[in-house]
């Protein structure tokens, strides 16, 4: 089951999201910012979601509500998510579900994810995700 932590969660489970962030696909960016982070995330601009399953915290997600300034449709942006322990492929699925659901009882449009693990853009194919179109980054040196 994936739930949104409230803050007092967050505090009280900031070590273990905190050691996520080493496991990101920008873990040096994650980890370096981890201050600025938690003060976004307990202000209510960005959420931490967890999946639990058999009372354990399998893996943890930051979200945070993204504006389209062409469109102006609003969206859930899955930052990241990590793994803590072993998922099973029903978590991946119902937590896509979830994300959808609260995505469209926050008045979004979308949900937009980012990844480069075949195993998450297989769950995001099979709940009816467009895997087909890319995010591409450009480094500004």
């Amino acid at each position: 089951m994936l739930v949104k932590l409230l803050k007092r969660d967050i505090i009280n489970h900031w070590g273990m999201i905190e050691e996520s962030f080493k496991h990101a696909p920008n873990a040096d960016q994650l980890y370096d910012n981890r201050h600025k982070i938690m003060e976004t995330l307990l202000i209510g601009k960005a959420d931490v979601w967890c999946t639990i399953r058999d009372d354990e915290i399998r893996t943890v997600s930051l979200t945070s509500m993204i504006y389209d300034p062409i469109t102006l449709e609003k969206g859930i942006l899955l930052y990241y998510t990590h793994a803590l322990k072993p998922t099973e492929d029903i978590d991946w699925a119902e937590g896509i579900v979830t994300l959808k659901r609260y995505a469209k009882a926050e008045g979004c449009a979308y949900v937009v994810a980012y990844s480069k693990v075949p195993k998450v853009i297989e769950m995001a194919r099979l709940v009816g995700g467009d895997i087909d179109t890319r995010m591409l980054t450009f480094k500004v040196e």
